[in-house]
């Protein structure tokens, strides 16, 4: 969709804590400064990754329903519709699989990869 991903998963030396009614929240000084943990990185980025296709697929599908003037609900991977709209949907949603995937994913990662982090 173009939208930008990050994982901003950094190693945090000094942290703050601040007791609030509700919860406790950790502060860091200068988050932007802070070196990076790889280790996080590494194993967070390939469900990461996934998880942002498949976001990407359910907005295909809802502005593709959309414009067909299809009730579209969904959550994580599940979609819903009226039982009328239910075949168009599931062509809808198939369709925009294909489309998808049919798009360069991983090179389009490895150019911006490269173009960000030469």
């Amino acid at each position: 969709m173009g939208l930008p991903c990050v994982q901003p998963y950094k190693s945090i030396s000094a942290v703050k804590q601040v007791d609030t009614i509700l919860q406790k929240l950790s502060l860091a000084d200068n988050f932007d400064e802070q070196p990076v943990n790889k280790s996080k990185q590494n194993t967070a980025f390939p469900p990461n990754y996934v998880h942002s296709i498949d976001s990407t697929h359910m907005m295909y599908t809802a502005l593709e329903c959309h414009k067909h003037n299809i009730t579209f609900a969904s959550v994580h991977d599940s979609y819903w519709s009226h039982p009328c709209d239910v075949p168009r949907m599931s062509s809808i949603l198939r369709e925009e699989f294909v489309r998808l995937h049919g798009s360069p994913l991983i090179e389009d990662l490895d150019e911006n990869f490269r173009s960000r982090y030469p």
